[in-house]
């Protein structure tokens, strides 16, 4: 088991870890530090190297499943692979939304 998982931090540290986020943020980001200079590694390479590209998201809002569809195609014509959906309180428009988004966007 690696020491400062989940399961060593809570019985050692007594900081809820709902409280204080950012007291939790710099002891994860000294364990990573750490971690990384026990491998010589650099933290880029840690974390997987480096890259020249970002890989992002695009939001379709809350609109009608022709709207919705219409942006899908829009955004996929520009390059988007992923979209963020918001939903509604609606779930039958929601299914509607997705059903027709799938047939513009799906692979």
């Amino acid at each position: 088991m690696v020491p400062w998982t989940d399961d060593f931090l809570p019985q050692h540290v007594s900081i809820p870890s709902q409280y204080h986020c950012q007291v939790w943020a710099g002891a994860e980001m000294t364990l990573i530090d750490a971690v990384a200079n026990s491998i010589c590694a650099p933290l880029w390479r840690l974390f997987g190297g480096a890259s020249n590209t970002i890989i992002t998201d695009i939001t379709i809002p809350i609109v009608s499943s022709a709207e919705a569809a219409e942006l899908a195609y829009k955004y996929y014509k520009e390059g988007f692979e992923t979209l963020k959906l918001k939903v509604s309180k609606n779930l039958k428009a929601d299914i509607e939304v997705l059903q027709a988004i799938r047939v513009v966007h799906a692979p």
